[in-house]
């Protein structure tokens, strides 16, 4: 079956995989997790990766070398690699060697010193490497510019840069070198093999990028690395297979399967033969999501498994029209504890689906014949204990077969459901909810949940039931009114960042972005809804959210808007209690920013938790608000924001403050020093009220040369000329050439020629009309006295490296 499949044919396997399938009571797996993040932190632990360095190994300036002399005077000299490319030798004196292999090299000497020895060899050996700078962008945990050994390998850039984060791939890392030319790297035969692969050596200018992973597939079961493995077009199940280490030998390679979850949520599961003899079916092209999994080879081979309370549980050969009371004489029959009318078989059914079949052992020993049922291969039949079972749970509503059943050890809502045959169509499964007394005598509590997503085993949906719940699949048609939530909740939030970039809000300029954004969220409203139902189903509130001073909005029956005070840390501390109020149609509910009634701290710029959006001096900037607690600095707000995007700039962060006589003090804030070179002292204090503000790179303008202050600005709209970027920068020094100004712009294509500026006319005598004014990203250079021309051109033919340097 290929990704191209109709969909009528996904439709009919959907229906039949949603009528047939079932699952068992105890079906609980732990969660797959990407293998390279671990296999990455294992390698992280030890000694940095190294290039052991052999004759080819170019030289160039910095190299540090020893040259020993083998023969009857031996001699060794250590040297090292003048800027220029020179070695200094005894004997033979400068010998240019930049470019050269090592194997050239030493050719080459021992021609030299064939003038002055006799019946010697000769050996060379790199004792230090260069140093090279390289970048390192995209899904790393700090991105930026990193200095390295020569010879320093793509996997040492990127232990460099903290590791490749979750969301990273591993499989096609870009690495742009300095003249331009790109190049793609597959990390996975260096993870899982130890290969090097071409092109992972890096050279000096070297831009390394980690995009985002695409596809993602999950192999599980009898495998020797199971996980979720990044999968690349056009690959093959059986390479997925040798990235795991290939199956065990206990796999049943013919009955493995795929699980797929269709656009609609309902999952698809797709039979794949693997044996080697197989050839009946087109193989299956895996897509992002897809659970490949080998079941063990024990549930095939004609034996039936009896566990729990008999006298002699285990594995045991399946004869032929084997029945349920054979296997019972077999186990040496019940134990005294046993509750033989709540016993059940596991069954593998054709279409690789789990059922659970209830049988009364009891009636199973008389003989009778509906509970003596045929045994299948693989069958295992489970015996609980009478204190096994804890009491009843029921499942009502759109299912197909409601029912009230024994409560088993660990029984989720996936078990009911399949016990229940499923949901009808007219189900409303994002609309489901249990209905739980947590203590006697205490009220009725509503736990939300979309049963869709407990039946694929999401745990945050298929939770563990508990004696008396009941499990109501509503209809879809079914309503009591509309409730409403505002403030700050987890969900509100998350509408709104996705909002503002559907709407381009990140990119545009204008009015408030606060303003044009989801304020209010909307929901149905359900029988015996309570306030904590509706928090619930908001995503929670937000870590800035003032509980104790939240309201309830209602309208009573004279048509009057009534505020009712709602503590909502005592309505979470105590769902159902007294405070849970129930709700009413047209009740809307809202919670206040701790910022109202608490000290608080103002992020804005490039922080990974800063999401809402806002205007400021005609730009999109990111903001947010965090608590401030005794005793926080900024190490401690960066950390509690998220960290830092991609494009801060480090160096340029500010705090600031309100002085007692009104005025703002600015007080910088090197981030670089803090977070990368882990420099405590570059950690300060915050206070209530202060404005924490990360810059984005492309904000700034710089200023180099002779100017008393130089480096990187942040740009504002109408502050926006060369004199007043000078200014910032403290004034020209005393040697600054201000008729000789440099400006270059930062514009689209590469390397941009140098605009010369008259600032001595334009700041000594008036004439403003000559500033040219500057852009985002732009760079002014005021050369001093000494500083011959072709020095200045120098300067500017580097300009983007300085530029760069400045921002890290």
């Amino acid at each position: 079956m290929n990704a191209g499949d109709n969909s009528t044919a996904d439709a009919s396997a959907s229906k039949k995989q949603a009528d047939t399938e079932k699952s068992t009571l105890k079906r609980a797996q732990p969660t797959l997790k990407r293998v390279e993040v671990g296999l990455m932190d294992r390698l992280a632990t030890g000694e940095s990766y190294r290039t052991i360095t052999g004759k080819e190994y170019l030289l160039g300036p910095y190299d540090e070398l020893s040259i020993s002399v083998h023969g009857p005077k031996p001699e060794t000299w250590s040297v090292t690699v003048s800027p220029q490319g020179v070695i200094e030798i005894p004997l033979v004196g400068g010998v240019r060697c930049a470019g050269m292999s090592i194997a050239e090299l030493e050719k080459s000497l021992a021609g030299k010193l064939n003038r002055y020895l006799r019946n010697f060899t000769l050996s060379i050996v790199v004792t230090r490497l260069r140093g090279i700078q390289v970048t390192v962008t995209g899904q790393v945990a700090v991105p930026g510019s990193y200095s390295l050994p020569g010879q320093a390998s793509l996997w040492e850039a990127i232990q460099a840069s903290g590791g490749i984060t979750e969301a990273g791939s591993v499989r096609a890392v870009h690495v742009r070198s300095a003249d331009g030319k790109e190049r793609r790297v597959d990390l996975y035969p260096f993870l899982f093999q130890g290969q090097m692969q071409p092109g992972m050596i890096l050279a000096p200018g070297d831009t390394v990028h980690v995009p985002a992973v695409e596809r993602i597939v999950g192999l599980d079961g009898e495998v020797r690395r199971p996980g979720l493995y990044e999968f690349l077009p056009g690959e093959t199940m059986a390479q997925l297979l040798a990235f795991a280490g290939g199956p065990s030998a206990q796999a049943a390679l013919d009955r493995a399967y795929v699980e797929r979850i269709l656009p609609d949520r309902q999952k698809l599961i797709l039979a794949a033969n693997l044996a080697a003899s197989s050839r009946l079916a087109p193989p299956i092209e895996l897509r992002d999501g897809d659970i490949l999994t080998l079941p063990p080879i024990s549930l095939y081979l004609g034996n039936v498994e009896i566990t729990g309370e008999v006298h002699r549980p285990g594995t045991y050969e399946r004869k032929q029209n084997m029945r349920l009371r054979d296997l019972l004489n077999l186990a040496g029959g019940l134990t005294g504890s046993a509750a033989p009318g709540r016993s059940y078989i596991y069954r593998v059914r054709e279409n690789r689906a789990l059922e659970v079949i209830w049988v009364n052992l009891a009636r199973a020993v008389e003989g009778a014949a509906e509970a003596n049922i045929e045994l299948h291969e693989g069958d295992r039949v489970v015996v609980p204990a009478v204190e096994t079972f804890a009491g009843k749970v029921t499942i009502a509503g759109e299912v197909r077969k409601p029912l009230t059943r024994p409560l088993a050890t660990d029984m989720t809502v996936r078990d009911l459901l399949l016990l229940a045959g499923g949901v009808t169509v007219s189900a409303a499964p994002d609309k489901a909810f249990i209905e739980r007394i947590p203590a006697p005598g205490s009220s009725k509590q509503l736990i939300w949940l979309d049963v869709a997503r407990a039946a694929a085993g999401d745990p945050k949906h298929n939770l563990v039931l508990q004696d008396g719940d009941t499990l109501v699949v509503p209809n879809s048609a079914a309503s009591y009114g509309k409730v409403s939530i505002t403030g700050e909740l987890r969900g509100l939030i998350a509408e709104q960042v996705a909002e503002s970039k559907q709407k381009g809000l990140d990119q545009s300029a204008g009015a408030d972005v606060r303003a044009q954004l989801a304020a209010v969220m909307h929901f149905d409203l359900a029988d015996q809804m309570r306030i904590s139902d509706l928090v619930r189903l908001a995503g929670g509130p937000t870590a800035t959210a003032a509980l104790q001073s939240s309201r309830l909005i209602r309208v009573g029956p004279d048509g009057i808007r009534q505020a009712l005070d709602v503590d909502l840390a005592a309505v979470l501390s105590n769902i159902g209690g007294e405070q849970d109020l129930l709700l009413r149609d047209g009740d809307s509910v809202h919670v206040p920013s701790i910022s109202l009634f608490q000290q608080t701290v103002r992020v804005v710029g490039e922080l990974v938790g800063t999401g809402i959006f806002e205007a400021d001096e005609g730009t999109i900037k990111r903001r947010g608000l965090y608590e401030l607690k005794e005793g926080d600095t900024v190490r401690d707000l960066v950390q509690a924001a998220g960290g830092c995007t991609a494009n801060a700039a480090l160096r340029a962060a500010r705090i600031e403050r309100l002085r007692p006589d009104g005025t703002i003090e600015r007080i910088p804030v090197d981030l670089h020093r803090l977070l990368v070179e882990k420099d405590s002292s570059a950690d300060v204090a915050l206070q209530n009220g202060d404005e924490f503000t990360v810059p984005a790179i492309a904000d700034m303008v710089y200023v180099v040369g002779a100017v008393n202050q130089p480096g990187a600005y942040e740009y504002h709209e109408g502050n926006n000329r060369m004199m007043d970027m000078l200014a910032r920068a403290g004034g020209a020094t005393p040697r600054a050439v201000l008729g000789n100004t440099r400006l270059i712009r930062n514009e689209v294509g590469g390397k941009q020629d140098p605009i010369r500026v008259n600032m001595d006319a334009i700041i000594r005598k008036g004439k403003i009309h000559l500033d040219p004014g500057v852009r985002p990203g732009d760079v002014i250079f005021v050369p001093e006295k000494s500083v011959m021309l072709q020095d200045i051109m120098q300067i500017l033919a580097n300009i983007s490296l300085l530029r760069f340097y400045l921002d890290q």
